[in-house]
Formats: structure tokens, C-alpha cells, sequence
């Protein structure tokens, strides 16, 4: 019990730095806090509230959602989705798309951009114009020690969708407890958090949408991995007992309606 107190008081602490940290470089007030049992932290960017759980171990915390329709559009001012609705989880998004966003966030949230083309932080000067099958010319990088919104990596998605559990699925060994695949959803996405978290308070990493990755397949940086099943696969590739099953890749610059992705926040200097 005492260990378990510590423990949400640390995360909790590192919260709060993370808040202060975006506060000093002008950015709008975060918040860390206590709900239901496990640490939150809040960031709000126009009026959309993007809500990360602590990943243990790590100074991560990872998006308790997939990034939803309503907040892509608020950062983006578009909305490049098949299937219509707020609360859904964005789709036909790109790999490029996903770390143009990222660093979008991070400047409008006041956090580090991590992600950089040709040592360029700032997407304005990346030549890029997202959400129309283009791909980045250029170098990427990744800058690990700053605190900003990124991809998790595909190790770090593996971790945080076990969340601290052994079931075949992420939060149950019954995919319809956990996630929208081919048998349930209908042919089509749902509204994020509609089914049973993980133990670390994660949603929908089995099913509803594929999630990007950082990774590149084969050391082609054209290819990259995408994790965790959607609505239009069967159940095994969002299960988690199946490594193989459960990952692949696709074209970097491909938009698809069952691919999105989910965002972490980093406190940097890891």
C-alpha cells in the first residue's frame, strides 16, 4: 500500500514538473492530478483536453486514447477521416502526418518539438504539407532529451499495452471486453474509451484503429511499423501473445481508414 502511494505521488510530481516546464517556455497551464485511482496529466490546446497516463519506469506518460478526430483537427484545422465524428479516433492519416502533428502540439502546448528535418525543428520550414499522401524529404530525427509530444517507439507501445498485465489482450483475455475488431465494430471505427482499459489506464491498444509507431521496418525509413489491430482485422492481430500478428508496417506516406495513432509525452532527458 505504501509502495503503491509513493509510487502515485512520484508520477504525480512528475506531472506537475511537466506542467511547470510548458508554463516557463509560455505555454497554457497543465495539469497533474488524481483520478479513479491512477495519475492524469491534462494538457488543453484549444479547447481539446489530451489526457496521458504514466507509463512506470519510464519518464513517459502515454496517451490514455488514441488521438481522437476533435483533437486532430483542433491542432491541424482538418479533418482527414472516413468515418465522421469527434470523439472517433482519427484515421487516413500518414506516418508523416502523425510526427507533424507531434510537433505541432508541442509549440502550440509550449513544450520542445521533437522531431526535426534536416535539423529543422519548426514545420512551417519543413515543406511538408500534411494530409496529402506526401512524403517528407529529408532527414528525421528524433531528439529523446527534450520534453514534447512524439511516436512511441515500438518497444515503448509493446510495454505500455501489457500494462503491467499477462492477458492475451491489452486489459482482458476477451478481445470484446478490450477492443473493436472485424467481429464486433460493425465495418466501421468507435467513439475512444468505449471498452475496458489496460492496468495502466490505457484504451483501445487492441483494436479500433492501428497506431503508428516510430519504427522503421528493415532500416527502410520509407516503411515504418504500425501496432495493436482495428475494426477491419480479425482478433489476432490485436493480440499481444502474437508479436508477429500484431505488428507490421506499411508505406510511411500511406493514408489509410485503419490506421491512426496515439501520442506520448516525454519529460525528456531519459
Amino acid at each position: 500500500m505504501r509502495k503503491d502511494i509513493l509510487k502515485k505521488f512520484a508520477c504525480l510530481i512528475c506531472g506537475l514538473l511537466l506542467a511547470a516546464a510548458a508554463s516557463a517556455q509560455g505555454g497554457p497551464a497543465q495539469a497533474g492530478s488524481v483520478q479513479d485511482g491512477g495519475i492524469i496529466v491534462n494538457v488543453m490546446v484549444r479547447g481539446q483536453a489530451f489526457s496521458f497516463r504514466p507509463v512506470p519506469g519510464s519518464a513517459l506518460f502515454m496517451g490514455a486514447t488514441e488521438v481522437t478526430q476533435s483533437q486532430y483537427e483542433a491542432v491541424m484545422g482538418e479533418n482527414p477521416s472516413r468515418f465522421k465524428g469527434g470523439s472517433l479516433p482519427v484515421e487516413q492519416v500518414s506516418w508523416y502526418d502523425a510526427i507533424y502533428f507531434c510537433n505541432k502540439l508541442s509549440m502550440l502546448a509550449g513544450y520542445s518539438p521533437i522531431y526535426a528535418v534536416d535539423g529543422e525543428t519548426d514545420v512551417a520550414k519543413w515543406n511538408y504539407v500534411p494530409n496529402k499522401g506526401n512524403r517528407i524529404d529529408g532527414k528525421i530525427t528524433q531528439d529523446l532529451d527534450a520534453a514534447g509530444f512524439r511516436l512511441p517507439t515500438d518497444d515503448e507501445w509493446e510495454y505500455a499495452a501489457w500494462g503491467g498485465q499477462r492477458y492475451r489482450f491489452s486489459g482482458s483475455d476477451s478481445i470484446d471486453e478490450v477492443g473493436w475488431y472485424s467481429g464486433n465494430s460493425g465495418h466501421t471505427t468507435h467513439p475512444v474509451a468505449q471498452k475496458k482499459a489496460n492496468g495502466y489506464g490505457l484504451y483501445d491498444m487492441s483494436g479500433n484503429v492501428w497506431e503508428w509507431v516510430w519504427d522503421p521496418w528493415a532500416n527502410n525509413l520509407t516503411k515504418r511499423y504500425f501496432r495493436g489491430g482495428s475494426w477491419y482485422y480479425i482478433s489476432i492481430h490485436s493480440s499481444l501473445a502474437s508479436r508477429f500478428s500484431s505488428r507490421t508496417y506499411y508505406y510511411a506516406s500511406r493514408q489509410v481508414d485503419f490506421i491512426g495513432f496515439r501520442i506520448l509525452l516525454s519529460s525528456g532527458k531519459q
